[in-house]
């Protein structure tokens, strides 16, 4: 065989090779800022449940308790900044996960860097998220509360009464967050670079048993450039979805190349790759 030949073969072959080991990392750093961005969440609630258990403690619950759901309202600034500063960090990850996937399919770009506009949608978006976080937390909190009063626990009961809850929330509600903001936004950045690069895009789901029945149809469903998908969402985790379409959701959005002597089927949004029609000659 021709050295030269084979030399270019070697070099495709480690290229090759490098492209699956950076779409490997990607979850694995994805993990990290998840497992990250719930710490630093359960660091700060927890700062504020020892003093409210605290004063449970010395005093048992009072009738008034506006004072401590003042005291969880006035976190939002800082849940929404620790949901700001990972959601910066999501958007590089989505977007050279999307560059490296355009690269396999042969298509070149520089991704979709950061502008001032998208910093303040994420901004925006992350303040929406820790409101959110805040009023469920408030109303399980307030739920509990009212029911210790109640029944009349003692200061000691009602302490260990909130401190499950606690474990309870940092344990779902906290991870839960952090798991469905990052992977948003990951979403997000893939979906323009996606847009930018002018090519169709897939959803696609983790493929396991864990699926949620909405999205099993869904897998592997294509759209148009900036079109939208069958359930509405221009990708996975669009906060235009309801809480049962994005919650949790685990779902990616990729590019699709349009294989050679292929298109799309005409006057159809959305389709999957059996539905593709081979151009005439």
């Amino acid at each position: 065989m021709n050295k030269l030949l084979i030399n270019n073969l070697v070099d495709k072959a480690r290229d090759f090779l490098a492209t699956q080991a950076a779409l490997k990392e990607v979850p694995t750093r994805q993990l990290r800022l998840e497992a990250q961005t719930a710490r630093q969440l359960t660091s700060l609630y927890q700062k504020a449940f020892r003093e409210l258990v605290t004063q449970i403690e010395k005093k048992g619950i009072p009738s008034d308790r506006s004072f401590i759901l003042a005291a969880l309202r006035s976190l939002k600034p800082d849940v929404a900044a620790i949901l700001f500063g990972g959601a910066q960090t999501a958007y590089g990850f989505g977007d050279e996960r999307t560059v490296t996937e355009l690269a396999v399919g042969g298509i070149e770009s520089k991704g979709v860097p950061l502008s001032q506009a998208t910093l303040s949608n994420l901004k925006s978006s992350t303040l929406i998220a820790s409101d959110s976080t805040i009023s469920r937390m408030i109303g399980n909190i307030d739920g509990l509360l009212t029911e210790v009063y109640r029944q009349g626990l003692s200061h000691g009961e009602a302490a260990n009464l909130l401190r499950g809850k606690f474990r309870d929330m940092a344990n779902y509600e906290l991870n839960r967050i952090a798991r469905t903001e990052v992977q948003r936004i990951q979403n997000k950045s893939a979906h323009e670079t996606i847009l930018d690069a002018g090519v169709f895009e897939q959803w696609k789901t983790a493929g396991d048993d864990k699926v949620r029945d909405l999205h099993m149809d869904l897998d592997g469903q294509i759209t148009r450039p900036n079109g939208m998908f069958s359930n509405g969402l221009r990708y996975p985790l669009d906060p235009a979805g309801s809480a049962e379409e994005v919650v949790n959701c685990r779902c990616r959005t990729v590019p699709f190349i349009m294989p050679s002597g292929m298109m799309a089927p005409p006057n159809k949004e959305w389709f999957y790759e059996a539905d593709l029609i081979r151009r005439k000659n």
